[in-house]
């Protein structure tokens, strides 16, 4: 069996090819859902085991020249239906943003991928279309990742976008993996090209959690070589935090130079979380941190 790919960085579909064991990249003509299409390997060919046989769907073939130069001639005509598709949504004054249209390989039905932020009637823009190009047409509603995997662009890294390039499945991320990494809670310095929470924020999570375990949390006392303290912030990678001294100073210390409360002095720090938790003010919270709930991931 195969997995196949249809774009560089999508998903991955088993395909039982019991005649051959095609190398990666090489083009494969299958049965889909929507109709014939193109694919390409895009895992090296692996034997199926017995509950794969007879579940998963056969592969047509492998492509010919002429199966290339077909697709060659559909990517001439999705541009041309684009352009069209383009200028029937101004005319019938439909709120959507056109993304991409894809001819099926044997050019009998084209699937157009917009996006919109609510439902939209478009039945008549299919008629349309279908009497201008005279072929079945599929109009098929994405979201803001999906249209910037299509589309692709460049990150604040300065590289290629992940989910354009190789990342075939988009994972859950949080502001709370922003905060565990201690990183600014700014939209533009933590949202990607899709206006969501960047993708690569997981890549490193795990990380960054294991590693603020031998730290102190911001805003604990705590009594250290240089005297008693509030931690005020802390540098992960490097394992160090910042403590305010209570004789002013400040100064940027490390896990080694923690020690325990005396007898005396951890007295004095529960008094003191009794009497904040006791305020009618109470602890105050950062307004970045309560917008950053809401945030649509």
């Amino acid at each position: 069996m195969v997995d196949l790919i249809f774009h560089p960085a999508g998903k991955f579909h088993p395909y039982l090819c019991p005649d051959s064991a095609p190398p990666i990249g090489t083009p494969i003509v299958v049965d889909t859902e929507r109709g014939i299409s193109l694919s390409w390997v895009g895992i090296p060919p692996r034997p199926a085991t017995p509950d794969e046989i007879g579940v998963l769907p056969i592969v047509i073939r492998l492509a010919t020249p002429d199966d290339l130069l077909q697709e060659d001639r559909n990517r001439e005509r999705e541009e041309a239906a684009f352009k069209i598709c383009l200028q029937l949504v101004q005319e019938h004054r439909l709120e959507m943003k056109l993304v991409k249209v894809q001819y099926l390989l044997n050019a009998t039905k084209a699937v157009f991928y917009f996006t919109a932020d609510g439902r939209i009637d478009f039945r008549a823009l299919v008629k349309d279309l279908a009497a201008e190009l005279r072929l079945r047409i599929e109009m098929r509603q994405i979201g803001v990742r999906d249209e910037t995997k299509i589309l692709g662009g460049v990150g604040h890294c300065g590289r290629e976008l992940c989910c354009s390039t190789w990342l075939r499945s988009f994972v859950p991320v949080s502001i709370r993996m922003a905060k565990d990494q201690n990183l600014a809670l700014n939209p533009q310095k933590v949202s990607g090209a899709c206006g969501r929470l960047m993708c690569c924020l997981a890549y490193e999570h795990e990380t960054y959690v294991e590693m603020k375990r031998g730290l102190p949390k911001v805003g604990k006392r705590v009594n250290t070589t240089a005297g008693l303290g509030r931690v005020s912030n802390l540098e992960i990678l490097k394992q160090r935090f910042v403590i305010e001294l209570d004789d002013g100073g400040r100064m940027l210390l490390s896990p080694d130079d923690l020690l325990p409360f005396a007898e005396g002095q951890e007295q004095d720090e529960r008094h003191e979380r009794e009497a904040g938790e006791g305020s009618d003010e109470g602890p105050s919270r950062s307004s970045t941190s309560r917008n950053g709930e809401n945030w649509d991931i």
